[in-house]
């Protein structure tokens, strides 16, 4: 099975690159509750912070928008840069000190495996849905610099007159379908932040992240690129197989990063990060 990556490395010596999220999510393991002190003894050498939270979920139902609570376990790196998040839904794996695809991959692997031989999901697991997130932060060099410089074209939105010489405060978001496999496709949704004060992530990942290794003031205006791709298995869910889930996240990755650099980011803001 093809596991290698298919687009072409482009590293940035000015990396914008500040939070990479992956997540896996199954259908409910309810024992992850009374497995939690094993999983926690079996990570505490790499996540060694334990910290029991509490997750809101939100669902349709005849009745309306149901909120419910569920269980969320987090555990940290001792440098605070990476962190894992459980619950009887999903496994998410944050990291904000990033260095390659490859390197991110193989921890999440050998983080999951761990999880795995005591929920076993490779046994008895069926998942619902891979994600693969990447948010980049614009910061410009200095006072003469634009966020708009850093972008293509078609995610520039032009300033009307009647706000006259303001700071542009706007987001621009595109969605669709993206091609995976020869019989599997994604989606990916691209948003483009600028210019509100104090936003240095998304505002749904504002909370639980680890801590930023680049954070720009809170009177900064900045910009940002949120890049989410996704599977769904579809119609039903699918048994889970480490092999299988391997591809489609490199393939998610594929996507993210040609997208970055051919359709997002302009060729002046790439030399500039170089």
């Amino acid at each position: 099975m093809d596991t290698e990556r298919r687009c072409v490395r482009q590293p940035l010596s000015k990396q914008p690159l500040a939070l990479v999220l992956i997540q896996l999510r199954y259908t409910p393991i309810n024992a992850v509750d009374t497995k939690i002190n094993d999983i926690q003894e079996i990570l505490r050498k790499d996540f060694p912070l334990y910290e029991r939270l509490e997750n809101i979920s939100v669902s349709v139902s005849p009745e309306g928008l149901q909120q419910n609570k569920i269980d969320l376990a987090s555990f940290s790196s001792i440098e605070g840069y990476e962190n894992i998040l459980l619950d009887k839904n999903q496994i998410t794996f944050q990291v904000t000190d990033y260095s390659d695809f490859e390197s991110f991959y193989d921890k999440f692997e050998k983080t999951l495996a761990s999880i795995d031989s005591i929920l076993k999901l490779q046994e008895y697991g069926v998942y619902t849905r891979c994600g693969l997130r990447y948010v980049d932060q614009i910061i410009p060099l200095d006072n003469n610099d634009t966020i708009d410089s850093y972008l293509n074209e078609n995610f520039i939105i032009t300033q009307p007159p009647v706000f006259k010489n303001q700071k542009k405060i706007c987001t621009v978001g595109v969605a669709g379908n993206i091609e995976l496999t020869e019989n599997k496709k994604g989606a990916m949704s691209v948003n483009i932040y600028q210019g509100q004060k104090g936003l240095v992530l998304p505002p749904d990942l504002i909370t639980r992240t680890p801590q930023l290794k680049r954070d720009a003031s809170q009177s900064e205006r900045i910009g940002l690129i949120d890049m989410d791709a996704s599977f769904t298995p579809a119609p039903t869910p699918e048994k889970y197989n480490r092999e299988t889930v391997k591809e489609i996240f490199y393939r998610l990755h594929d996507n993210i990063i040609t997208s970055f650099f051919d359709s997002i980011v302009s060729e002046e803001g790439i030399k500039k990060w170089k």
